[in-house]
């Protein structure tokens, strides 16, 4: 559903489904990400990795800017998964409506407490 229906749908609406840049295998930065939780490292981390590894303290930035964009779902992604949620709760949605749609507690709630604790419930 979600790659032929949700993203016809997410296309025709206007939401692009983008590529992510590729971040590249960086061992070293992948280790310094960890250390510190996937998140930003102090920049004087930074710096000490720019002078072991040899490349500039805003590429390494990038890296790791490009690397935290990879875990997150793009717009058109999201999209497409929450479109088959939205078909699948409408469609129990509208069951739940039309076959409680002639039952008289439907439609006026004390229905439903005549008889209690021995209701019995007709099966159709």
């Amino acid at each position: 559903f979600e790659r032929y229906i949700g993203s016809g749908i997410a296309t025709l609406i206007g939401i692009k489904q983008c590529k992510r840049r590729p971040y590249g295998d960086n061992p070293p930065l992948e280790s310094l990400l960890k250390k510190h939780k996937y998140t930003m490292p102090p920049e004087d981390a930074l710096v000490e990795l720019s002078n072991e590894t040899g490349e500039s303290v805003k590429s390494l930035q990038r890296w790791i800017r490009r690397r935290q964009q990879a875990v997150f779902s793009t717009r058109h992604t999201k999209f497409t998964e929450s479109s088959w949620r939205f078909v699948f709760y409408g469609a129990m949605f509208g069951y739940g409506i039309t076959s409680l749609w002639n039952e008289d507690y439907f439609w006026e709630t004390k229905f439903c407490w005549i008889g209690y604790p021995f209701k019995v419930w007709a099966m159709k």
